[in-house]
């Protein structure tokens, strides 16, 4: 029937096809239009519900900005969600907001699954600290850390994870 509601979460590092990737940050504004153009449209037709699945299974990450836009949809008051930090650096707070227009705030059940992982775990770890989210499934890949882009003098570019992440409580995720 009409009385629980299913939202899937797939990929969200390129919302908006018509744009450059969003991996860079430089292009989000457009990709967030676009995202929330769609949560809008999905909200309200998941208003009536009397809850909501939010099945994020298949979301392996991609940008924080557009996974948070998610999770402000979740959250009905600022939530200071945990931490971040390199090593030797003072920790930086995760804070989020509500989104200031429609929003779901029926008891919601999250399925998550071993392939989310990096910002899908930031999203994660917001929407639990609201603690109205129930989480099922799967527990997550625990892969968080932003990356530190680096080059070698023959001009080989790599990556290299160099942050701790923990939630609300101080508890570190990472697998």
């Amino acid at each position: 029937g009409n009385s629980i509601g299913y939202l899937h979460i797939g990929e969200l590092d390129n919302f908006d096809s018509n744009q450059p990737d969003s991996l860079g940050e430089e292009y989000i504004e457009a990709h967030l239009a676009a995202l929330n153009a769609v949560l809008d449209e999905a909200i309200t037709d998941l208003q009536n519900t009397n809850g909501i699945i939010l099945d994020i299974r298949m979301h392996s990450g991609g940008t924080t900005s557009l996974d948070r836009a998610v999770a402000q949809r979740f959250i009905e008051q600022e939530i200071n969600y945990g931490s971040f930090a390199a090593v030797n650096e003072e920790p930086r707070q995760l804070m989020l907001t509500p989104y200031d227009g429609i929003r779901l705030v029926q008891n919601t059940v999250l399925i998550t699954s071993n392939f989310v992982q990096s910002s899908g775990e930031d999203m994660v770890i917001a929407l639990k600290a609201d603690n109205d989210i129930v989480q099922i499934g799967e527990a997550t890949l625990g892969t968080f850390s932003d990356m530190l882009y680096l080059s070698l003098p023959n001009q080989w570019a790599f990556t290299l994870s160099n942050q701790i992440w923990l939630d609300k409580d101080g508890k570190n995720w990472e697998s």
